[in-house]
């Protein structure tokens, strides 16, 4: 596993099995809508269980707009997460990797940031902990993303809620809500707020304006959410 040329046909394998998925489902549904292709909206909730909205069969909650996308949208009846806790299960929903693979090619990509760099290796302990930490915060940058994908068909995204990769930016979204926090915010007061999602984590609980005023902007485009 130590072998780069392993590591670079894997995820030339994953990425491509993600392209082709995306531009499968994006053709089909194109050719079913005419020339526009399909909006897309993907909804990640902490600890939802499977029977905890209406249109699942739940008889104690009541979620009218969830079963309205259900209705007139599509539900996958067989899916699960990869990992769980919810920073791998999102870098799996981006990337389409396993969280082993993910965090095998990061150790990878970190190895040869670090290797010949002499400012890191005359480094104290802290400032590479700090290194460490920002490199890894930021490593979804070096990746394929399925925004990216999508943004090769046209796509504009949008990211809001619990985020962890610092900036939407990294992620290739269009726009979004978390941005990237600085090194010294770590261990103050609101610094995991902010490497959860920071602004982000405002969606849902506070307000859905931003989402609105992104599809109010793109109305022209498709758009992912």
């Amino acid at each position: 596993m130590g072998c780069p040329n392993t590591y670079e046909s894997m995820i030339r394998v994953v990425y491509s099995i993600l392209l082709a998925c995306t531009l499968t489902i994006t053709a089909k549904a194109q050719e079913a809508a005419g020339d526009r292709l399909p909006n897309i909206i993907l909804l990640i909730g902490d600890d939802h269980g499977f029977p905890y909205f209406g249109f699942t069969g739940s008889e104690h909650v009541y979620t009218p707009h969830m079963d309205r996308l259900a209705r007139d949208g599509a539900v996958f009846l067989l899916g699960h997460v990869t990992d769980n806790h919810c920073r791998p299960s999102l870098q799996t929903l981006v990337t389409g990797l396993y969280p082993l693979q993910y965090q095998a090619l990061v150790d990878h990509y970190h190895a040869e940031a670090t290797r010949d760099n002499g400012e890191y290796q005359g480094a104290s302990l802290s400032e590479r902990r700090d290194f460490d930490m920002l490199f890894r915060a930021q490593a979804l940058r070096q990746f394929e993303t399925l925004p990216a994908l999508l943004a090769r068909r046209g796509y504009v995204s949008f990211q809001g809620g619990k985020w962890w990769e610092s900036s939407f930016e990294n992620g290739r979204f269009t726009d979004g809500m978390s941005k990237e926090w600085p090194i010294d915010q770590h261990g103050k007061p609101g610094w995991f707020r902010s490497m959860m999602g920071g602004e982000g984590m405002t969606l849902g609980r506070k307000t859905l304006q931003p989402v609105k005023d992104f599809i109010a902007r793109h109305r022209a485009k498709p758009f992912f959410v």
